[in-house]
């Protein structure tokens, strides 16, 4: 029965994690940053600057950040984005 309850103790422990608390000045302030790269629709330079942003911000947490192209076509205008 002890190593039964050693055996949970150690599974109990090595499955719990911790997660970082939300900071909403810090949310709030990335929110500031975007806003002040002005319009950021598809093609614009507030776009560009913002995704050059967040590629540095995110880059700053992981190993490797991967971005992935895509083309929108609007059907209701009838172009590409």
């Amino acid at each position: 029965m002890k190593q039964m309850i050693k055996i949970m103790a150690v599974v109990l422990m090595a499955i719990s994690t911790t997660f970082a608390q939300f900071d909403g000045q810090q949310a709030y302030k990335y929110l500031v940053k975007q806003v002040d790269f002005g319009p950021r629709n598809p093609g614009s330079s507030g776009h560009e600057k913002c995704l050059k942003f967040l590629h540095q911000e995110m880059s700053r947490w992981a190993d490797r950040v991967d971005l992935q192209s895509f083309t929108y076509h609007d059907e209701l205008r009838g172009k590409k984005l």
